[in-house]
C-alpha cells in the first residue's frame, strides 16, 4: 500500500520502498563515510518523501537529524 505521495510529481512511495531506502543510506553513512552512532548530520532538503527518508536513515544509523531551511546561504549554514 502506498505510504507518501510527493504532490508535485505524483510519485508514490510505499512502506517497504521507504524502509529499503533508509537503510541504504544508514549502510553508506556508516560503511563509506565511517560515521558512527551520535553523530549529527546537518540536512538541507526540500519537503518532500526523500526528507523523511533521510531523516529515517540517519536515525537508523543513530545519527541525529539536524534540518536547515533551503534559503539558508553557505555562510549561514557554515556557522
Amino acid at each position: 500500500s502506498t505510504s507518501q505521495i510527493e504532490a508535485t510529481t505524483g510519485r508514490t512511495f510505499t512502506h517497504a520502498e521507504i524502509r529499503r531506502h533508509a537503510l541504504q543510506l544508514a549502510s553508506a553513512l556508516h560503511n563509506t563515510r565511517g560515521l558512527r552512532p551520535g553523530f549529527v548530520a546537518g540536512v538541507v532538503l526540500a519537503n518532500r518523501p526523500e526528507m523523511f527518508i533521510t531523516f529515517l536513515g540517519i536515525n537508523v544509523a543513530g545519527g541525529i537529524f539536524s534540518a536547515s531551511p533551503r534559503l539558508y546561504t553557505a555562510r549561514e549554514l557554515r556557522r
